[in-house]
This record gives structure tokens, sequence and C-alpha cells, in this order.
């Protein structure tokens, strides 16, 4: 039976996105109970949208922004602007040479998102960037979470399961706090459902964008992790 599935979405794949076979692989994680206010979620149709979205729901409160995946920094470049209370704080995490080794990922190749190791320029002493993969900044992370002290919003732009694991444990001791998931059909969802059956933490799904017509494989996804 397993073989056959694989023929069938390897035939399909020439019709559609590879996102999308690779949401619906994943499709009984998006469904199972720990993921289940997914589809609770409030639908935004475009990214422009979500983002705006975001920002309106922490109205008032002072932020504090971490960003694990910046490339060349558009989103973090985003929320200083909008996020403008002098005390909040805005840091990225990347390693700025890309995706590293990825053990075949079928749609990100090694090396995918370097900017050359070439940190983006913000003029906003509030953002700060750490280079490097994550698991050699353990100490930096820990070090800028516990400087926190607004609310946090957490961005996961990591893309591959791995690295999103990595800091949704680092991330462990410094619930509650919410968080953007920037492609969260594939890696990133079984990333998280991996986190939260390792820990039995809960979350809420606010909002959503999806990446298909068809609204089963969702792309930016906005929530609180308690």
């Amino acid at each position: 039976m397993k073989i056959y599935l694989k023929l069938i979405i390897k035939y399909f794949a020439g019709f559609l996105k590879l996102r999308t076979i690779e949401g619906i692989q994943t499709f009984p994680v998006l469904k199972s109970k720990k993921l289940q206010t997914l589809w609770k979620a409030n639908f935004i149709k475009t990214t422009a949208e979500f983002h705006s979205s975001v920002v309106s729901f922490f109205e008032g409160k002072n932020i504090d922004y971490f960003e694990f995946g910046v490339y060349q920094g558009r989103t973090i470049k985003y929320f200083s602007e909008n996020f403008k209370n002098t005390s909040s704080i805005f840091v990225g995490f990347d390693s700025f040479t890309g995706i590293p080794e990825t053990y075949g990922h079928p749609s990100i190749p090694t090396g995918h998102f370097s900017v050359n190791g070439v940190l983006p320029v913000i003029d906003d002493t509030r953002v700060k960037f750490i280079k490097g993969y994550f698991n050699q900044n353990k100490n930096e992370i820990k070090q800028e979470l516990s400087k926190s002290t607004n609310t946090k919003l957490v961005h996961f732009d990591a893309d591959i399961y791995s690295s999103t694991l990595y800091v949704l444990f680092q991330l462990d001791d410094h619930t509650p706090y919410y968080a953007m998931f920037d492609e969260f059909g594939a890696d990133e969802a079984r990333a998280l459902y991996a986190y939260l059956i390792a820990t039995d933490k809960e979350i809420e799904i606010i909002s959503t964008t999806f990446d298909d017509k068809f609204n089963i494989v969702p792309r930016e996804t906005f929530m609180k992790i308690y």
C-alpha cells in the first residue's frame, strides 16, 4: 500500500505544488488532537494581512521578538517598525549561509536561503543579529531569552524539522509565549507535534493562511504555546 501511495504522489507532483504534496503527507499530524485547534483558527488570505493581524493582536503590549531564520531580514524589519515601544528587543538568529544539510529534503536543498554571510542592515538600535547555526549558539539563545521582560513573540522560520525542533526545546522553559510559523504545512508542523508529545505542553492556534486553494496546507500560522 505504501508503494502505491508513493507512486500516486510522484505522479501528481507534476501537477501540484510540491509544498501541497508535503502538506498532504503531513495531514495525519495536522489532524491530530494536539493540533486540532488549527481547524478552528481564523483564516487570513495574504501574508501582509497575516502580519498586520499579529500586530493588531498585540496592540498596547510591549513585545520582545525573537526570529529563528532571518534570511534578508524583511520580517524582523517589519515588526521592529510596527512594535515601537523603546523597551522592546528584536533578535534574529541565522547562519546567513543557508539551510544546513537536510538529508535529501524534497524541496529545500543545502545552502538554500544563503546571503553569503552578510547580515541585514536595519536602522534600529533595538535590533541585533546573532550569526551561526542554532546548535552552535545555544548559550547565546539562552542569554537573549533570559533578558526578555516583555511578552515574547517567536518567529520560527528555519523551515526544516531538526532546526525547528531544536529551537522549540530551547524555548521550553520560557512558556507561555506566542509563536509564528512561516512554513507550517510540513516540517514545522511535524516538529511542533513531536515537541508537544514529548513535553505535554499545549497550544492555542489563533490564525493561519493556507498554501493551497483547498485549505488543507497551512502556511503562516500564529499561536500561543503554553
